[in-house]
């Protein structure tokens, strides 16, 4: 009987002494677990003292331990991955190591686990990109790097640039074929940077009409309009006209003419060919019913307190060489200037050159016909239509006050009359000095 209680107080004491010493290494475990997570490598070894099997410990003696004892190293990587194998850096460093030594099938195979381990993880497929960047295979880099953009869209301007290469090499723009047969949420802000930045117009040509081609997911108004800008851009006025205009439904086609939408029926911002308003906190345009308006609607302009020369509104046109009129009716009101505003065309290609002004528009009047004559010389391949200050100095551009538009439309005409003859001339001689 003694016996019996003497060896149960053992067993009760033994357990006891257990208890202490498992709470006391979780304790002195946990203290060097977080320096360790700290970055202190001193720790690492007090750590895996009181805590063998601790995968953070055992994976940073792993990296420590490398350069000394490579076999060493591999074991504790491989006792880190098993004691936490939710954790993909073991076989990460694992995996580069044996690339180093150039055991790719070892490697290559790692990093497929690797993949699987962490398919959204950003950092991790990072590194799996990078991977497979140094052994060649581009596709995969794309896929990958995919994945990190729709896991963290913050990364697009480190990997667009990237992506941009391989688009702007001939051997590799295939390999995006697969991808655009579903376009990730990337994918529109990409092409808007490559239409963008692209050095050959070639690049996104091939990608405006590798996506028109996709049938199971239709081209997005936003990747035409950055493809007719780049038309637009690198003088290719025709074919942007073109590309446009095929983006445009039955109601918009009916606005079409020499200017497009000049009753201001539609919304107002169409890339391209369209109305082009700038964007400023101290001036607003809008589309809305008033008074005396030919149409359900009329574009209204409001100033506030707006300083500095205005060329906030503008069209695009595409002109044969001939003379036209443009027509229109305004209404000031309250507009307070000292230059006030008007309309001007401008050739753009071959080169920059006025071709026409029309008359100031400031104060308050009711609604009035205004029209401006203009030629377009044979040369000229591409104008514009706009808005602007006419003062000539600073203190007469300051802007309050509303102006309204309507019924805007460009016509051919057979000559100039005398005033606008008169202009032209100036304008010429101007230029001659």
């Amino acid at each position: 009987m003694t016996v019996r209680i003497y060896f149960w107080r053992a067993v009760l004491l033994f357990t006891v002494l257990l208890l202490i010493w498992l709470s006391v290494a979780a304790g002195l475990g946990g203290f060097f677990a977080q320096r360790v997570e700290r970055g202190d490598e001193a720790a690492v070894d007090p750590l895996i003292g009181w805590q063998p099997g601790h995968p953070e410990g055992l994976f940073k003696k792993a990296l420590t331990l490398r350069d000394r004892d490579a076999a060493a190293a591999a074991v504790l990587l491989g006792r880190a991955y098993r004691a936490n194998a939710a954790d993909p850096r073991p076989l990460i460093a694992l995996a580069g190591w044996l690339g180093e030594e150039a055991q790719w099938e070892r490697s290559d195979a790692l990093f497929a686990v690797v993949e699987r381990l962490a398919p959204v993880d950003p950092q991790v497929q990072m590194t799996v990109a990078k991977h497979w960047a140094v052994r060649g295979r581009f596709d995969l880099v794309l896929r990958h790097l995919s994945t990190v953009l729709e896991a963290d869209s913050a990364r697009q301007a480190v990997l667009f640039p990237a992506l941009l290469q391989m688009a702007d090499a001939p051997e590799q723009r295939q390999l995006f074929t697969p991808l655009l047969r579903s376009p990730p949420a990337w994918w529109t802000q990409f092409f808007g940077y490559l239409c963008a930045q692209a050095l050959d117009q070639e690049t996104p040509r091939y990608f405006y009409n590798l996506r028109r081609a996709t049938n199971s997911a239709p081209l997005m108004p936003e990747e035409r309009a950055a493809y007719v800008w780049r038309l637009q851009r690198d003088g290719m006025i025709a074919e942007a006209y073109v590309v446009w205009i095929g983006g445009l439904d039955s109601r918009e086609r009916d606005k079409l003419g020499l200017l497009f939408d000049g009753g201001f029926e539609l919304p107002l911002e169409y890339p391209g060919f369209g109305w082009h308003v700038a964007s400023d906190k101290h001036f607003a345009a809008k589309l809305a019913t008033t008074q005396g308006a030919i149409g359900s609607k009329a574009l209204g302009l409001q100033f506030r307190g707006f300083e500095g020369y205005f060329n906030g509104l503008s069209q695009a046109l595409l002109l044969d060489p001939g003379v036209y009129r443009l027509t229109g009716r305004a209404r000031p009101d309250g507009l307070v200037s000292k230059g006030g505003l008007r309309w001007q065309v401008h050739c753009l290609l071959p080169k920059v050159e006025l071709l026409g002004e029309g008359s100031r528009f400031l104060g308050s009047m009711p609604w009035s016909d205004f029209d401006l004559r203009f030629e377009v010389p044979p040369a000229c391949q591409y104008q514009q239509l706009s808005l602007v200050s006419a003062g000539e100095h600073a203190f007469e551009y300051p802007l309050d006050g509303s102006l309204w538009f309507d019924d805007l439309k460009i016509v051919r005409v057979l000559e100039l009359d005398a005033a606008a003859r008169a202009s032209g001339l100036l304008r010429r001689k101007g230029s001659d000095r």
